[in-house]
């Protein structure tokens, strides 16, 4: 009996590690992604931790600094504007994200946080993950990666006209997903104790070879086909 009550336990864990992993994601739909009225602070945090002859080299500048969550974040994007760059702190942990865009909702992040695929996210939403990356090695994996992209979907990267709305609408379309389809928020303990390890430190190369991303699909999304 005391044993059945232990496996009886197991699902209610499973469950409450569902609504942890959830609460974030609802939290960020419902957070102000305004750019703050008082940047410089942001920024200067921001390049404490990346070279400032770096970005200046790379041709990236300062875009907007938001809070959600209370989160200081400072954005650059490059000189055409198909990278944005974000350097934030979460737990102490300096994080740097580099997204590009494409045609039909298609995205990719490099990331020095393997959290990325901790949520399951709509079609065409890809992560690649490098830990304790510098920015320069950084942003030439996700070079490759975009010009993968560039070769396989035969299609230009978007521009990034307003990353702060544009953050905003990806929570908001991942809240969505996961609300529509609840049975995927069931797959979060495994994501966190499994999928975001093995998927570190994978190119975006990488992943198409193992058959984590579907190149079939992405093509198919790319020509609004769905």
């Amino acid at each position: 009996m005391e044993y059945l009550q232990y496996l009886l336990l197991i699902p209610l864990i499973w469950l409450l590690i569902c609504a942890s992993g959830m609460l974030p994601v609802v939290l960020l739909r419902f957070s102000d992604f305004s750019p703050v009225k008082q940047p410089i602070p942001i920024f200067e945090k921001a390049i404490s931790v990346i070279d400032p002859t770096w970005i200046q080299a790379n041709e990236f500048h300062g875009k907007c600094a938001i809070e959600p969550l209370g989160i200081p974040m400072a954005i650059f994007t490059n000189a055409d504007d198909t990278i944005a760059l974000a350097v934030y702190f979460a737990a102490d942990q300096r994080i740097i994200d580099m997204v590009s865009k494409f045609p039909g909702g298609i995205s990719i992040t490099t990331s020095t946080t393997i959290d990325g695929p901790l949520l399951p996210s709509p079609q065409g939403i890809m992560y690649q993950a490098f830990p304790g990356l510098d920015a320069e090695y950084l942003l030439r994996l996700h070079h490759e990666a975009t010009e993968f992209l560039q070769q396989t979907l035969k299609t230009e990267l978007l521009r990034h006209d307003d990353v702060a709305s544009d953050m905003k609408k990806f929570t908001s379309d991942q809240l969505s997903y996961l609300l529509f389809r609840p049975w995927k928020i069931l797959t979060l303990p495994y994501r966190y104790a499994i999928t975001r390890h093995t998927r570190k430190e994978l190119t975006l190369v990488q992943q198409a070879h193992k058959g984590i991303i579907n190149i079939e699909k992405l093509v198919r999304q790319s020509q609004g086909m769905g």
